[in-house]
């Protein structure tokens, strides 16, 4: 089945948005909580690294020599200013520098503007100190005389505006406009970070993901639904249970049971990838299901390390009626099956206590044999097994179990897992006839967002 599922999936895959904003939600408080961080780190390092700066500046003007004609045009001005311009801002002006006062590095800057439209030029020198900045100022002032001659003899430059201390500016580091944009930065990182994992990732987010990725049949999802108050269990017998859920579940039942049919099939494992994805809770809804469908149905409970069948139905076990005790004990087999209350007729092999190593009791002959006795009495057996990803448990089962479904839920569980999981199953002999998406998060038919909430158990690896 799953080989020729897989022969299917050729489209390319597309971003998610409804899985982005998932994301997102999640992620938003660790997104958050860092670009907190980097404000504050980026706040302390501009106080502890960004000192002061002075700018002392004077104002230049560009005169021709002699008041010809052509020398006086807008024209031959515009080129000595800029012919001045680029000495002003060359290296050879620093180099000029060092010459003259002996120095071998200048640390401070030197900048020089023309003032638009006009033959002013703006000469500005910024440095740590302000006796830096009106030094540098005035060495650059001394300095370029003895280029200009190499470049223009026609046109003078004279100081427009005087040289002096009370003209420089002290200026402080923008702080805040450093924090800001390290905040954002930081913002614009995490978020893409979120975007790149939901566009690289395998995880099952969705009906169209799940269809272009696993090797096996999508058969249905399941929403995402809160129990109400004092309610132990969600089950579709339960007349407080959302009508959204009992009609997908209801749904999710008749494809399973078209595919038992279709295979003369009576044995379904279900299984999951990790623990806490609602397999005890969808085990035991097909089981009531079926059976409110006419069929003669046992649901056996084969999960002997964290047992969750007897909780679901809050069913109160008597000393030694357990599938452990027939398995070890050979207790008979009419002490073990218990038919639930307000079932309809549902009967159940439980376990009401978590054993030791279960995996070698299910090995034992006693297993098959029971489930050759409960072939001979109902019309299908379903049962619950501990997740395969953590435990062999549910691949022995499988050797002596006609098909299986794997429950997982959305966002969590990553498309190659399923797939190595259903190459196990399969490899033990068994028929993995679909998927389920459980706790699928989406807008109900009632026009809201669904939870879902469900039996939580811890396995120990």
């Amino acid at each position: 089945m799953a080989q020729e599922y897989s022969q299917m999936r050729k489209e390319p895959l597309t971003l998610d948005y409804a899985y982005l904003f998932r994301m997102l939600s999640k992620s938003a408080l660790v997104i958050l909580l860092s670009t907190v961080i980097v404000a504050v780190a980026a706040s302390v390092g501009a106080d502890l690294f960004l000192s002061d700066s002075y700018t002392a500046s004077i104002q230049l003007s560009v005169v021709a020599r002699d008041t010809s004609t052509s020398r006086q045009s807008d024209s031959y001005v515009t080129i000595a200013v800029t012919r001045c311009l680029n000495v002003l801002n060359s290296n050879t002006l620093k180099e000029q520098i060092k010459k003259d006062e002996g120095i071998t590095s200048i640390s401070g800057t030197i900048s020089s503007t023309q003032v638009e439209s006009t033959n002013l030029i703006t000469m500005s020198t910024t440095g740590r100190s302000a006796e830096e900045a009106f030094w540098l100022l005035k060495a650059a002032l001394e300095a370029y005389p003895k280029l200009s001659d190499y470049f223009e003899s026609g046109y003078l430059v004279q100081s427009y505006t005087s040289l002096s201390a009370d003209n420089i500016i002290r200026t402080s580091p923008d702080v805040k406009r450093y924090t800001a944009m390290a905040a954002l930065l930081s913002l614009a990182a995490g978020i893409g970070l979120v975007v790149m994992l939901v566009l690289l990732t395998d995880k099952i987010h969705s009906r169209s993901q799940a269809e272009k990725m696993l090797d096996i049949r999508l058969l249905g999802q399941l929403p995402f639904i809160r129990k109400k108050k004092a309610q132990k269990s969600l089950l579709i017998t339960d007349t407080r249970t959302e009508p959204v859920y009992i009609e997908d579940m209801d749904k999710l039942t008749t494809r399973i049971q078209e595919h038992m049919d279709s295979g003369k099939y009576k044995t379904l494992l279900v299984t999951s990838m990790r623990e806490n994805e609602g397999k005890s809770t969808i085990a035991a809804n097909i089981a009531l299901n079926l059976v409110q469908r006419g069929k003669k149905v046992l649901l056996l409970d084969c999960d002997m390390r964290r047992p969750a069948i007897y909780k679901i139905f809050d069913y109160e076990m008597e000393p030694d009626s357990s599938l452990s005790d027939y398995l070890s004990n050979g207790c008979e087999y009419s002490r073990i099956l218990k038919r639930i209350p307000q079932t309809d007729g549902l009967l159940a092999i439980l376990q009401s206590r978590a054993i030791g190593e279960p995996d070698k009791r299910l090995e034992e002959r006693a297993f098959p044999m029971l489930l050759e006795i409960a072939r001979n009495l109902v019309d299908y057996v379903i049962m619950d097994t501990p997740p395969l990803g953590i435990v062999r448990d549910a691949e022995i089962v499988a050797k002596n179990t006609d098909a299986a479904i794997i429950s997982f839920e959305q966002d969590e569980v990553h498309a190659a897992d399923i797939n190595d999981t259903v190459d196990l199953l399969e490899a033990a002999g068994v028929d993995v006839i679909g998927g389920i998406m459980n706790m699928a998060r989406s807008i109900g038919r009632s026009g809201r967002k669904n939870t879902y909430g469900y039996y939580s158990y811890y396995y120990a690896k």
